[in-house]
């Protein structure tokens, strides 16, 4: 099975050493600040529960969006109602997490946060090409980009092109799909170059060496499939993405086992399970 990684820069989960899951609990039980309490839960969705308890990651936006309702706070309601959207995404709720999309997409046009609505498009985009509704994935693909493009924003462009490439790769154009990922990845490191970002562009390349592994495995160039995915785990090794390096790890057990290598077919698998265990991710266990 090829796993395919959607450019998600809209995912911003990062390394577990970066945010004090404590901290931040004590943070939204205890402070008497509505504004320290929303920035505190906002951090526990997205950088502590999202990509491995999404579970855990609705129930805090539901509360999170308790809290900014109760106090007229908008933007962060439609920032709770998207992270119930990815929540939902992450479980495979493609119908459910397009409501919660359409739902947070509508609040942001009410507020002309061009940047949340590209991002909000790029999410529904996505959602569909998972449910195989490509053309409406393309629409929004196309709303989106005409947004990133007018508001210059290099690192919703990147992510675009490689959601993009997916949807070329899910329809078997994959002289298309792999033009649209060096697009990515030239914009993804044009971004390393220009800013001191270096999270999202970084993940984001990972994620197109990685796809492209997969089309060559497709087109039955193994060595350059190998060379791709293992310039995906390099990255994702260097930065701790232990996440994506969850599915690197599949994926070379599904290449092994194609090719009859039990061995290492074992092997990867093994370190796989093992990453997951690691970081405590039960929807990968």
């Amino acid at each position: 099975m090829k796993r395919l990684f959607f450019c998600l820069f809209l995912l911003p989960f990062f390394t577990y050493s970066q945010v004090n899951k404590d901290s931040l609990l004590n943070v939204w039980k205890n402070s008497s600040k509505n504004k320290e309490r929303l920035n505190a839960v906002n951090k526990l969705i997205w950088n502590v529960y999202m990509v491995t308890q999404p579970d855990s990651a609705f129930y805090y936006a539901n509360l999170q969006y308790n809290l900014a309702k109760k106090i007229g706070d908008e933007k962060s309601m439609a920032k709770s109602i998207e992270g119930q959207g990815v929540s939902k995404a992450q479980k495979g709720n493609y119908e459910e997490s397009k409501i919660f999309f359409e739902k947070s997409l509508d609040v942001f046009k009410k507020l002309n946060d061009q940047s949340a609505i590209a991002r909000n498009l790029d999410f529904l985009a996505t959602t569909y090409c998972k449910m195989g509704s490509y053309e409406k994935a393309i629409s929004m693909y196309e709303k989106a980009f005409l947004i990133a493009k007018t508001t210059k924003d290099i690192r919703r462009q990147s992510s675009l092109y490689g959601n993009r490439a997916v949807i070329h790769q899910k329809q078997g154009q994959l002289n298309q799909a792999i033009e649209c990922f060096l697009k990515s990845i030239k914009l993804a490191k044009q971004l390393l170059k220009s800013s001191k970002e270096g999270y999202y562009p970084k993940l984001n390349i990972a994620n197109a060496y990685h796809n492209i592994g997969n089309i060559y495995t497709v087109i039955n160039d193994k060595e350059k499939a190998l060379k791709y995915y293992f310039k995906s785990i390099k990255i994702n090794e260097k930065n701790n993405f232990d996440k994506y390096l969850i599915l690197n790890f599949l994926s070379l057990a599904d290449f092994y086992l194609s090719e009859l290598n039990l061995d290492k077919a074992l092997y990867y698998n093994k370190k796989s399970l093992s990453k997951a265990i690691e970081i405590n991710s039960p929807i990968d266990i």
